[in-house]
């Protein structure tokens, strides 16, 4: 939250406990330019304008803000990061209630919201009553957001969208801290997460996330025995990952091929993940089940599927065809011994029907 302007700069949602990688992603939110990508989607201008470096980052004394490693990262770009004093928590009463407002008045009262009573929780069933993924979650935070500054302010006197734009027009002759465009894949390429797994580029391409990623960049770098590091977008979806080749240099990859039932979001696949990591009867990992994270193994039960299916379709209609060519000859025969002529005072009824003697029965 931008402290002058009651501003919220950047957000973001997690499953999980605040660290490094939340911390990144809600910075990189907050500074890239986010009001041009929500055009190119189709949105109004000047729906979300908020962005560009700060002079000074101030937090609270948590572990995740107390690491040097995004302090680091931040003074490269002239971006200093200070704390507030310890047992002093009235300092970080901009962000207190900003968060209390939004809890308070919206939170609590979602479809499927726990609230916030202890004792009425422990008879709440969470995962049944859940009502919102969390994809419809972010998007609907983030509508609540654009009405928070776009509502009156009670410390300014008016939204914090107002006071935005009017410290934008006293600052007009001021060079902005923007972050280009220029050099934006290198700011997402300093704070995005990463995967230091060992993710070898085979000739399938890279897997990473239960997916396969290619480009045609990767290509010189196939089965050259290498691993490699990978960075991914929690802030989007999983349709693109970069590789690091060398020191400085990272290498495009799209998503050609995905396990079926996969989310495309970063926060519900890793939830999923780990859930059946702790619950391997759910996932099958028993003796003798298939292993699904070998994506030869994964494909291959497919394609035999995929034979047996079309095996039971083509023995189908092989025996539908049987039983209408047999129909048709019996049909044909039916016909043509109608066609025969038969003896005087009989009829197709009575015909081939031997005569009856009376004595052959004792009445």
């Amino acid at each position: 939250i931008c402290v002058l302007t009651r501003v919220i700069v950047g957000f973001y949602i997690s499953l999980r406990y605040p660290n490094l990688d939340t911390v990144a992603a809600a910075l990189v939110f907050a500074i890239l330019d986010k009001d041009q990508k929500l055009v190119d989607s189709g949105e109004k201008p000047g729906l979300y304008p908020a962005c560009g470096l700060p002079e000074i980052i101030y937090t609270d004394n948590a572990a995740e803000f107390v690491s040097d490693y995004l302090k680091i990262k931040l003074k490269r770009y002239g971006v200093k990061w200070e704390h507030r004093p310890k047992d002093k928590k009235f300092y970080g009463g901009a962000i207190e209630r900003v968060i209390g407002t939004f809890m308070t008045r919206h939170v609590h009262f979602l479809p499927g919201a726990t609230g916030s009573n202890v004792g009425e929780r422990e008879a709440f069933e969470s995962e049944y009553n859940a009502k919102f993924d969390i994809k419809q979650l972010a998007t609907w935070f983030f509508h609540r957001v654009i009405v928070y500054h776009g509502t009156i302010h009670r410390a300014l006197g008016h939204s914090p969208r107002r006071a935005w734009e009017r410290e934008e027009l006293k600052l007009s002759g001021v060079p902005r801290r923007i972050v280009g465009i220029k050099n934006e894949i290198a700011f997402r390429m300093a704070f995005l997460p990463s995967s230091t797994q060992n993710h070898p580029v085979t000739r399938l391409g890279v897997y990473f996330a239960g997916r396969q990623y290619m480009s045609d960049d990767l290509l010189p770098y196939v089965s050259t025995g290498e691993t490699y590091e990978v960075k991914y977008n929690p802030l989007g979806d999983l349709s693109e990952i970069w590789v690091n080749v060398t020191d400085d240099l990272y290498v495009w990859a799209g998503c050609v091929k995905c396990r079926e039932g996969l989310s495309d979001n970063w926060e519900s696949y890793t939830e999923r993940r780990d859930y059946l990591r702790h619950n391997p009867v759910l996932k099958g990992q028993t003796p003798g089940s298939l292993d699904w994270s070998d994506e030869h193994a994964f494909d291959s039960y497919n394609e035999s599927r995929m034979i047996e299916e079309a095996v039971e379709t083509q023995h189908k209609e092989y025996k539908k065809s049987k039983v209408v060519n047999s129909k048709k000859a019996s049909q044909k025969k039916i016909g043509s011994e109608s066609e025969e002529q038969l003896p005087s005072g009989t009829n197709l009824l009575t015909s081939n029907m031997p005569k009856i003697r009376t004595n052959d029965y004792d009445f």
